[in-house]
């Protein structure tokens, strides 16, 4: 996954989760750990409490983020090549200031 944080400006983080635990600090429920590689190795831990896990939880069962899971499982991947045309057409879009959706 690519991941941007506000304090590394433009920069992509490649990252991935590599575990989902019940188990956490006291009060806490469950341990989500995320380890980036690029341009970063850095190990990040969450510990989510009830609140977090009842947020997390209204997010992921939207309509229209339970239809992009759908369509993400059942959709064929795009080759490298093409995907970076997409997202700099998306941006040329962006720049251009029209806020159409490429793809």
């Amino acid at each position: 996954m690519k991941v941007y944080s506000t304090g590394l400006g433009k920069t992509a983080l490649t990252a991935g989760f590599t575990s989902l635990e019940p188990k956490g600090e006291p009060g806490y429920f469950l341990t989500l750990k995320i380890e980036s590689t690029k341009p970063v190795h850095w190990y990040i831990t969450a510990h989510l409490d009830r609140g977090d896990i009842i947020a997390t939880l209204k997010l992921l069962l939207r309509p229209s983020v339970i239809w992009a899971v759908i369509k993400a499982l059942f959709r064929s991947p795009r080759p490298a090549a093409e995907a970076k045309a997409v997202e700099a057409k998306a941006a040329e879009a962006k720049v251009a200031g029209r806020s159409e959706q490429v793809g």
